[in-house]
């Protein structure tokens, strides 16, 4: 299949466009209507900077032809080419963990219970291990590093490189972790949290599918190992590097749109996109009345009085503190005397909308 370079920088061009508007549009909702930015939307910026900085290498390159290939004007383009994919290489592996600590963050201050808690827990430390390794990896996989693009097409480069196929299984590896984490948090994490919550089906449903966005992404990733695989059964094999860098912006720029869209919907309450009354119903004392605050409702007060003077103290903390203090939310009911009403200014409106007081 070929990739004409000129399409491919328009597209990344303007997937980098939508990245900062749908960032944009995020914190403007989570600073003006939710009292932001909080840790999530700190990390998101940080996974956007990455992205702009890989998607402006990848158009650069695209467009004045740094093409590892051999029908480039001259073999020192193909180099220029390798080099260049190898630092966006180490941007994509960053960037995109980042991403998806980002919306881990989102989650943890929505989780109920300790197996919730470990669940994102064990998928987040396995990512940031598996994502240093392959960035340690592919700076010690050439010696000298710059060996890496250099014997492109240079017999007489001097250096010596690890055996290729440790090279793709760690890239392998990665891309398996970010599908499983696609999968993690965009569908089991969102199904743990929802399917004991007592609540209109309308409202459960735009929060299923709000929080399910972040799954959408490992499509891309899919594409990518099917070039990926082309890349591992030949070592000189050079033309699936150029769609496995395309591949993998469209990838970590999904994450970014569908990691922004799900901060969303307060907006979309506030403009009447979104009827907010749909909320306004019974919730199950093992999910917070305020959780669906994220979304633009109104809290509900349950029947406990101390409910409120819970509710108001925290209101001053910011979601991602609360995230820490409630990991061990039954221990914290049980010492504070509310039996099994729940805790109601605590939960997603702090994650996905912003503060306790809205």
């Amino acid at each position: 299949m070929a990739y004409d370079p000129t399409g491919c920088a328009v597209a990344a061009i303007c997937f980098l466009v939508a990245a900062w508007a749908f960032t944009g549009v995020r914190l403007y909702v989570r600073v003006t209507m939710r009292k932001g930015p909080f840790i999530d939307d700190t990390l998101a910026v940080i996974s956007l900077i990455t992205f702009t900085v890989y998607t402006i290498i990848f158009a650069w390159t695209q467009l004045k032809g740094y093409i590892p290939l051999a029908i480039t004007p001259s073999p020192a383009y193909g180099r220029a080419g390798l080099k260049y994919y190898f630092i966006c290489d180490i941007f994509y592996s960053v960037g995109t963990y980042i991403m998806k600590l980002s919306f881990t963050c989102t989650l943890l201050t929505l989780t109920q219970t300790r197996a919730q808690f470990l669940v994102l827990s064990v998928v987040m430390v396995a990512g940031g291990i598996i994502t240093a390794a392959a960035c340690i990896h592919a700076a010690l996989f050439c010696k000298p590093t710059s060996y890496h693009w250099n014997r492109f097409a240079n017999p007489l480069a001097e250096g010596h490189c690890d055996a290729f196929w440790s090279r793709m299984t760690a890239t392998m590896v990665q891309s398996v972790w970010i599908m499983i984490a696609d999968v993690v948090l965009g569908l089991v994490v969102p199904f743990m949290l929802l399917h004991r919550a007592t609540m209109y089906y309308k409202t459960k449903m735009s929060i299923r599918v709000l929080l399910g966005l972040g799954s959408i992404a490992s499509v891309t990733t899919v594409i990518r190992l099917v070039y990926l695989s082309i890349a591992a059964a030949d070592p000189t094999i050079t033309y699936a590097i150029v769609p496995m860098a395309f591949w993998s912006l469209i990838e970590h720029g999904v994450s970014i749109l569908c990691a922004s869209m799900t901060t969303w919907k307060p907006l979309f309450v506030k403009l009447g996109i979104v009827d907010a009354r749909d909320d306004h119903g019974p919730v199950h004392v093992g999910f917070n009345t305020a959780d669906r605050e994220a979304f633009g409702t109104q809290s509900t007060t349950l029947n406990n009085g101390s409910e409120g003077q819970m509710a108001e103290s925290d209101s001053g903390k910011s979601g991602w503190k609360k995230s820490f203090v409630r990991l061990f939310p039954d221990r914290k009911r049980s010492e504070n005397g509310s039996g099994g009403s729940g805790r109601v200014e605590v939960g997603i409106r702090e994650a996905l909308g912003g503060s306790g007081g809205a």
